[in-house]
């Protein structure tokens, strides 16, 4: 399981499934996303992470704006980028054996 801290010290895991993987894709679009200012770069991952974590964060009570309050730092972004880039690798080699 690929994790990472926001701002507050929470640790979050990323959660991948059949469900959730096409969507987190499709919001990280190479073409889109390459286009976007840093801000909406730094919200459309959080958007992801936040799909990637939702079962923690109703589990915790955090709402989907308080769960992007906590992770909208260039810092956090950098950390929780790379454990979704793992987790999206992981999932890939576990469910298709090929690239998505």
């Amino acid at each position: 399981m690929q994790t990472f801290k926001d701002r507050f010290g929470c640790e979050w895991t990323i959660k991948l499934t059949k469900s959730n993987v096409l969507t987190v894709l499709k919001i990280l679009d190479r073409k889109t996303f390459e286009k976007l200012e840093l801000s909406a770069k730094i919200h459309r991952v959080a958007n992801v992470l936040y799909i990637a974590c939702r079962e923690q964060a109703v589990e915790r009570g955090i709402s989907k704006e308080d769960f992007h309050q906590s992770v909208e730092t260039v810092l956090v972004i950098e950390d929780a980028t790379q454990a979704l880039t793992n987790a999206l690798f992981k999932f890939q080699k576990r469910s298709y054996g090929k690239s998505l």
